[in-house]
């Protein structure tokens, strides 16, 4: 049996945001020491395309990028539109039938009392 796409994605996500981390980390260390930088367009690109939580631990842990608005707002803006997006793609998979139960692929769920029905 192949590996599904929600294990690629998951993977994803956790190397995305592991690399995000680390990269803010390298940058706040070459910002000490005066070396060349990690440009914020490609810091804040890493957010966008998944990384975000790694970007806003890498601002938490490495106080790193904290007094820059574009930061201070952009990484929770993205955080809350990755959010915003995920529950709408797991919503959309869902209705709700007459007698109260959700339906997701094909399975109901049981959300008040009385017996579930998977089918």
């Amino acid at each position: 049996m192949g590996t599904s796409i929600i294990t690629y994605i998951a993977i994803y996500f956790i190397a995305i945001n592991i690399i995000t981390f680390l990269i803010y980390g390298i940058d706040k260390w070459k910002a000490k020491r005066n070396h060349w930088r990690i440009s914020e367009y490609t810091l804040l690109m890493l957010a966008l395309i998944g990384g975000v939580i790694g970007a806003w631990l890498g601002m938490k842990i490495f106080h790193h990028k904290t007094k820059h608005k574009k930061f201070r707002v952009g990484i929770p803006a993205i955080l809350f539109i990755w959010i915003a997006g995920v529950v709408l793609l797991v919503c959309s998979s869902c209705s709700t039938t007459q007698n109260g139960t959700k339906v997701t692929d094909g399975m109901y769920i049981q959300l008040g009392g009385g017996a579930s029905m998977i089918h």
